[in-house]
């Protein structure tokens, strides 16, 4: 007499496939041949969001009336430069700015992050006014 083996249960087990890779997060990839288009940018900065699209400085702190020198401020220029006026001595240099944070860059010297507000309204500690 001969066994038969039930194949209904080795046909399901091996119909059965089990993944651990998540699903796939975000937007499709564009089709072949076609570009994403830019990520949108904050209001104020320029389309790559890398720079301000118009000049504004950021003043802080000023020395005493009647002494020498002028007030703290940051000037970024919407080319990308920058001019970082400490009271009566000026830096000069490049910034760019990746999410909140601007790094300004001079040569010889280290970079410096500062915060950016999401309302471009501070830099740091600095307040904004129009670059003049």
């Amino acid at each position: 007499m001969r066994m038969r083996t039930p194949l209904l249960p080795l046909l399901l087990a091996s119909a059965c496939v089990v993944t651990s890779a998540p699903p796939p997060q975000g937007p499709p990839p564009p089709p072949a041949g076609t570009t994403a288009p830019p990520p949108p940018t904050r209001p104020g900065l320029s389309a790559d969001g890398r720079h301000l699209a118009v000049d504004r400085t950021f003043r802080g702190r000023c020395a005493p009336a009647g002494s020498r020198g002028g007030c703290y401020e940051i000037t970024l220029r919407a080319d990308g430069s920058y001019r970082n006026l400490l009271y009566d001595a000026a830096i000069e240099g490049s910034y760019e700015i990746s999410g909140a944070i601007v790094t300004l860059a001079c040569e010889g010297g280290e970079p410096q992050q500062l915060e950016l507000a999401p309302d471009l309204s501070r830099l740091g500690d600095l307040e904004a006014g129009t670059a003049p």
